[in-house]
């Protein structure tokens, strides 16, 4: 903390003058959820001008715990923080000019807050702005910067990093095709706990592509993955239960992936969901349940998903099909879907994958 320096005039000073708690104080009451306490501490040293106190109470201000909750002075408070080179606060400002939360949404802001809290290190912030740099987010579409920042947070330690480069390689994005290159870098992304890089490694294996086709590994990558909330690992690891791709064939556990990645919004999820609801398979039989998850996932354009639902009206009463249109008016996808990174459309045509 950037007041750490002046602990020791304080003890020196403390009989004489009399100091005050200090930013760790307001630290200590803010992680033992005494918000209010945080509150008092972290205001005088805020106004006073102290970066990380401003960083806290900007934190206080967006919970509404301990401070009145306002978007718009907690990125006040950030900003002041940010100002001050306070690269938690810089990332966090970044973040909220992409949200529009507390200000008016500016990727080009963004993308300034996110390079200055690169700079300094921040891997969060580094992922961010080559995600950026990637998609053309606020600033203009560049590879070779794309490959700069996930290298700055791979040689930083991060899985995800290390996920983005072997995409890069995966497709000859930026970089020379390599698909050994891709595995190398999805097996250290995996070994540091990336999800994306596990679902990528598995799926590399269940295809035999940049290394020997393995589908009990390809299973466990998926699994790690699944495990961890990736959509997308949910559903293929739910075909291979469904089919017995490389496991035992098993219709519960295919059920249970599916639904994982049906709530979390993955199309293609809610169609096999509900097929198995509208058969029976691995699953009570209920047409209700078949219903909603057919037409959640022809909202998103899955044809085969609009087939099953004409199969099935047919077969319902009007009081099952008015319930599954209540269910469906009223859900919501759980959790946010991890990046999944797709090449731009000026990148050369990726070799498929399967599913």
């Amino acid at each position: 903390m950037h007041r750490a320096r002046g602990s020791v005039i304080c003890g020196l000073l403390l009989l004489a003058i009399g100091c005050g708690p200090g930013v760790e104080d307001g630290q200590r009451a803010y992680d033992a959820e005494d918000n209010d306490a945080a509150f008092r501490i972290w205001k005088p040293l805020a106004e006073e001008g102290d970066p990380d106190a401003q960083f806290g109470l900007a934190r206080l201000y967006l919970s509404g715990n301990g401070a009145p909750q306002d978007d718009a002075e907690s990125a006040t408070w950030l900003l002041r923080a940010a100002e001050q080179g306070h690269a938690e606060a810089q990332t966090e400002l970044a973040a909220r000019y992409v949200l529009g939360r507390g200000v008016e949404p500016n990727f080009v802001t963004a993308a300034g807050w996110y390079t200055r809290a690169a700079e300094q290190g921040v891997i969060q912030a580094q992922l961010t702005l080559g995600y950026m740099y990637f998609r053309g987010y606020g600033i203009e579409h560049n590879p070779e910067l794309v490959l700069k920042w996930y290298g700055e947070a791979a040689s930083l330690g991060s899985g995800d990093a290390r996920a983005r480069l072997g995409f890069m390689y995966l497709r000859g994005y930026g970089v020379e095709q390599d698909d050994a290159e891709a595995v190398a870098q999805f097996s250290q992304g995996a070994e540091l706990g990336s999800a994306e890089a596990q679902y990528w490694l598995g799926m590399l294996y269940r295809e035999g592509r940049g290394l020997e086709l393995n589908l009990t590994a390809a299973a466990e990558a998926l699994h790690a993955a699944a495990e961890q909330g990736d959509r997308r690992a949910q559903y293929n690891l739910g075909t291979m239960y469904q089919h017995g791709e490389g496991i035992p064939q098993d219709d519960a556990r295919a059920a249970r992936w599916y639904r994982k990645a049906a709530e979390r919004g993955y199309p293609k999820a809610q169609t096999n969901l509900a097929g198995l609801y509208a058969t029976g398979r691995g699953v009570p039989r209920d047409f209700v349940q078949a219903n909603l998850w057919f037409t959640l996932a022809a909202a998103e354009g899955r044809e085969a998903a609009a087939q099953g639902l004409e199969l099935l009206r047919p077969k319902m009463s009007q009081e099952q099909i008015d319930e599954a249109q209540r269910l469906a008016a009223a859900w919501r996808p759980v959790g946010r879907p991890a990046v999944e990174a797709q090449a731009p459309p000026s990148s050369p045509p990726p070799r498929p994958l399967p599913r």
